[in-house]
This record gives structure tokens, sequence and C-alpha cells, in this order.
């Protein structure tokens, strides 16, 4: 029975299976990135030699790669895809699948027998003497022995194939089992010279195992696929349809406009035709007045020259007989009553605008642009809550509630060192020298407790009700929606042995991201490690650690007084701020949190405040002082759903769990 051929192989798999996305040839020392995108070695040195920062980032999706200090050499070799290549290429070495019974010597000795049997699993042929000498010994009791007549059986193929492994580089034996304690393959001589006091198994035994961890896994991504797809199937159609509503309110726009265009030219008319009724009454008004004046002051100066002259030049006898009337007209003089009443009723003409803002006033008789939610099936059942602040901009801040003094009773605490919000909106603080978790409402009332056997040092929740607790050596601990020990999420690796873990949070990938002295660690949910980094010469010993809308991970470093943002595969970035006492400058910064435009809220402890940066890291405010807000020592910081910015500090006399309302 023939072998499968590189055209069986291409209908199963696809020819760009093969292929390097690159250069779009066959796979040539397929190297692996983090992200499982496999490249040919020479590809990737090209890549890195074209890039002037000397930075990697995957050809495929993109992503940021934490590039070794060796280079594109030291990324994992891909074992599966070096064996398609060989299986598209030749049949499978050292058996022939010929109808005929194959002539071939024993391979376990040099006496050049005949063989009769081959062993699966030491892929060799044996004569009926090696065959005894085999079967007897322990070590080959798992090993499937099969006849040479056998091996034209297709299932025995498969059986070959799925078992054909690597060679071991130092000996050219095949490595049959796996060190645990080194994480590596060996062959029979190196356990018996380097990994004698080791832990060991055949490699199959552990290959099953992991292979059913593997498919357990690979089930539940592939129904995260799949809700993705169907995520996808709603939200596509609104991305085609987005240009129609862009198009439609445009013209909305338009249309609105012009409508209140021609509003504004009709009030414009009727105004102008008011003030031009107005101007003609009020010019006639006033041109009467004006002639009954002159009138008026024409017959005064008549008058008065007439008596002058009397005055002057008249007789006696002429005196005395114009002496009534003009007595008459100097007693009663000119008609003021007359002149008074046409006066009463002049005016000048103004404008009067309105006193407002104009441009606001006429945006708010244009009307607004809304954006309505739409409700999309989530992407993923498994979601996450990333301690994530809300998008205001942190300005004013006005306390509503304080609780808690200390004490070991409820509403008591002693060093409440971290906070967090639930699924529902509640308040999770870190009691941590009373070992236990109190819940309160986000109006500060009781809730409830949550026991443990260690001091607690930072808290994060998931959006189906459990809680992440550190602090205990280097375990996670898990507690369910009811305060009940749920699981245990074991971070291994650490260099610091008697360090605990410190600071969590969960990022928008579902990552959980987790410090343990001077090392960040990211994990998936199942608790197995995807990356670490961080050394002792570039970040302290006690880390606190919170995500961005990028998923870019900020750390505040308590100990050397700042803060640092890394990527999202933790190459670092920039870090911001330094140590002291002004705006900007910090002293022992614990607990911090971002908000959904990333800007950067950190608890101030020292210097008694809590601060707000920019994405950037530069400098925005201060949102809470001693002096404004009675803070002191600030500890942990969380944001409620509805904008409540909560933060518990060390004024024990004073409350020491705050909640202000920020505007």
């Amino acid at each position: 029975m023939a072998c499968g051929s590189v055209t069986d192989l291409d209908k199963k798999m696809g020819t760009e299976f093969l292929e390097c996305q690159i250069c779009l040839d066959d796979l040539k020392q397929p190297k692996m990135l983090p992200c499982l995108h496999t490249f040919c070695l020479p590809c990737l040195e090209r890549v890195l030699e074209a890039e002037p920062d000397g930075k990697l980032s995957c050809p495929t999706c993109c992503q940021d790669v934490p590039l070794p200090k060796d280079g594109t050499r030291v990324f994992k070799n891909n074992f599966p895809e070096e064996k398609l290549q060989e299986a598209a290429q030749k049949p499978l070495k050292s058996v022939s699948f010929s109808t005929q019974e194959p002539e071939t010597s024993c391979t376990a000795c040099d006496t050049g027998s005949k063989s009769t049997y081959f062993c699966i699993d030491c892929t060799d042929y044996l004569c009926q003497v090696c065959t005894d000498a085999h079967d007897r010994m322990k070590i080959f009791q798992s090993h499937r022995v099969v006849t040479v007549r056998d091996l034209t059986s297709s299932k025995v193929a498969d059986d070959l194939r799925t078992r054909e492994t690597s060679k071991c580089p130092d000996h050219n034996e095949v490595n049959k089992f796996y060190c645990s304690t080194c994480l590596s393959v060996v062959c029979l001589h190196c356990v018996v010279v380097q990994h004698k006091d080791h832990d060991y198994l055949e490699i199959q035994e552990v290959a099953e195992k992991e292979r059913a961890k593997l498919d357990e896994k690979l089930i539940a991504v592939q129904r995260q696929i799949e809700q993705r797809e169907q995520w996808l199937e709603q939200a596509k159609p609104l991305q085609h349809a987005w240009q129609s509503q862009l198009q439609r309110c445009t013209d909305d726009i338009n249309v609105q406009a012009e409508r209140m265009v021609q509003a504004v030219a009709k009030v414009r008319e009727e105004k102008i035709a008011q003030l031009q009724a107005t101007s003609a009454s009020r010019e006639k008004q006033l041109s009467d007045a004006i002639d009954a004046t002159e009138m008026e002051l024409v017959a005064s100066k008549s008058y008065v020259s007439f008596a002058d002259k009397m005055l002057e030049y008249g007789s006696p006898s002429e005196l005395l007989l114009a002496t009534r009337e003009l007595t008459d007209w100097l007693e009663e003089g000119p008609d003021e009553k007359s002149a008074i009443e046409q006066s009463k009723g002049l005016t000048r003409l103004r404008f009067d605008s309105p006193t407002n803002d104009l441009d606001e006033a006429v945006a708010t008789l244009f009307g607004a642009i809304k954006q309505i939610r739409i409700s999309l099936q989530p992407p993923c059942t498994t979601q996450v809550k990333p301690n994530k602040a809300d998008s205001r901009k942190h300005r004013k801040a006005r306390l509503t509630k304080a609780t808690g003094t200390k004490g070991v009773n409820d509403l008591e605490f002693r060093c409440p060192l971290s906070l967090t919000t639930s699924i529902d909106d509640d308040i999770i603080v870190v009691d941590r020298d009373n070992e236990r978790l109190q819940v309160l409402k986000k109006s500060g009332a009781f809730v409830g407790t949550v026991e443990l056997t260690f001091q607690p040092q930072s808290v994060a929740a998931l959006t189906n009700g459990e809680l992440l607790v550190t602090g205990d050596k280097h375990n996670i601990q898990v507690v369910d929606k009811h305060g009940r020990p749920s699981r245990v999420i074991k971070v291994g690796g650490a260099i610091e042995k008697e360090e605990p873990t410190n600071g969590i949070t969960v990022d928008r990938q579902g990552r959980i991201i987790v410090t343990i002295a001077y090392e960040i660690f990211a994990l998936n949910l199942e608790g197995d490690i995807t990356f670490k980094f961080g050394d002792k010469d570039s970040l302290g010993y006690v880390l606190w650690v919170t995500s961005n809308g990028s998923n870019q991970i900020v750390v505040s470093d308590e100990l050397s007084h700042n803060v640092k943002v890394f990527d999202s595969s933790g190459r670092h970035l920039f870090s911001c701020v330094s140590q002291g006492e002004g705006n900007g400058q910090l002293c022992h910064p614990v607990s911090v949190i971002t908000d959904s435009e990333d800007n950067i809220v950190v608890a101030d402890n020292k210097n008694n405040r809590v601060c707000v940066f920019g994405k950037d890291g530069a400098f925005l405010r201060q949102v809470l002082t001693a002096e404004d807000h009675g803070i002191t020592e600030p500890l942990g910081l969380t944001l409620t759903q509805e904008g409540l910015l909560v933060v518990s500090d060390r004024s024990y006399d004073n409350e020491c769990i705050k909640i202000f309302r920020l505007s």
C-alpha cells in the first residue's frame, strides 16, 4: 500500500500551510513566533534587518514580538511543520509498504540475521534472538512489536507515522523520553548520563496527556471561534450600512441647515418690516413736534421784540394801552404742555441680540447627532472585567460617602490595600491584615466578608462573578461569586521564591497579568503562562498593575517612585514621572487604574493625593488631595459603573473608605 502523496496532503491541509507567508515558498528552517505563526528563519532575519529600530512584529497578525537577546535563531523550531514537509516530499523512512514481504536484516545486532519482527517504538528491525531479549527487558514492556509481514498494513503505517520523533543532536539517537525537570525531550543515553536524577517519562505517555489537554482547550477555542464568526455575521452588515447612515445623516444636516437659513431669512424680513414701520411713525411724530415748537418759538420772539421796543421807545399812553395784552401773554408764556406731550413719545432705536452664546443657541436649535446602541451577541462566552475607570475628565470630586474605621469587625479595616468592583457593581475591599475581603454596596453599605487564610495583596474581578486574589505564596486564589474558594492558579517559574503574588489585573484579551517581586507574568484563564518579563535591574520589588484599552500593561513601581508602560508582549514603551512632591512627581505610588481614554490614575501614597496622567505619561491634574478631600496615604482605587471614584486610605479616624462623585 503506497504512502500518501503530496497531492493528498495538499487536499487535506492546503498548500499555504506549508508555505512561508513572506517568501511564498516552502518553509526553510521554520521558526514559530509567540503568536504561533511560522516563517522561514532567513525571511525573519531579512525582515528584522529592514526595521530601522530593530523591532519585530509578526508579518501576519502585526503583533509585537519580544526579540530574544540572541536574535531570531532562538525562536522555537516548528517541528510539526518540518515533519509535514518531509511527509509531503517522500514516504515514511525506514519502512517499505510494498505488498511483498521485505528482506531486511536485524538492525539491533551485528549478526546480519534476517529480521522477523519490527518494534514500532524503537523503530528497529529485530531478529528472533533480539526479539526475545527485547521482550524480557522491563523498560521495553510497553513497546508495540509487530511482525515484518504486518508492516504492509495501513494501520501499522499510520501508527508509525504518528510515533515519529526527533533525534538527539548529541548522540544521534531517537528521543524516547521527556524530562519534566528540564522540560525537554531526550534520548536514552541522555537519561543515563545527564538526567538520571531527574523526573522523566516516555514521550508517548506525556504526549498523550498533553494531547488530551490541548484537545480540551481546542474545543473551548473552537466555540469561541464559532461565536466570533456569529458576531462578525451580525457586525459586518452594520459596517456596510455605515456609509448609507453617514450619507443620510449628512443629508438631514443639510436639510436642517437650509430650513434654519430660511427661518432666519423670514425673521430678518419681519424684523426689518417692523423697524421700517416704527421708523415712519417716529419720523412723523418728531417732525410734528419740531414744526409746532418752531411756530411757538417765532411767536415768542415776536412778543419779546414788541415788548422790548415798547419799554424803550413807547410813550406812557402807548405803554398803558399795550400793557394788558403784554401782561396776559407774559403770564401765560408759550404752550409748554404741548411741547412736553409731544416729546414723551420720542424714542431711540437699538437692536438687542441674545446675551447667551449664539453658537450654543444655534446648536441647540439645530439638533444633535445621537449614537443609538445596537445589541449584538458577544463574541465570547467567557468575559473578563478589566480594571478600567470611567472615561470622565476627573476635574472635580465631591465626597458622597465615607465609611470604615480601624478594627476587626464589619466595616472595620486594618490596611485596606486594594479595591475593585464586581459584576454587580459592588465594591470589593482587600482587608489585608484581617486576612479577608469585605464587600460593600456602592452606597457604602456593608454586604459581607470573604474569609481567607493568608494576607491578600490585590484583587481583580471577572464578569462571571469570580474574584482573583493574590498574596498566597505563588498562587492566585479564585473565589466564586458566593465567596467560596473555587480553584487555585499556580504561577510557576518565579525567581524570588519567598515573595508572594502581588498586583493583578485582567486585560481585554482575557489574559491575567500578575506580579511577583520584579517579574510580571501573563497567564491565560486556565493558568498557563504565555510569557513573562522583568528583572531586578529595571523594576522594583513591589509592583501594582493594570491595563488599558490597547492591552498595554501599566505598572506602578512603588519603590522606584514611577509608572512604566509596556506593550501587550512586555516590551518597554516609556516611563513617566520621577520622585518628588511637585506636579507630575510621585512618592511611593500604589494602586493604578486606567480609563477608557487610557488616562492613568495613580494613588500617590506618601504625597497624600490621587493624580491623573495622560496616556502618553504627561501630567494632567491632581484629582484628590489631602487639603481639599481629606486623603491620607491613599492605597486602593476603583470606579463604579456609575463613575463614582472609590478610594481607600489610612485615615481611620476620618473614615478610610471614601466615595467621590466626579464632575
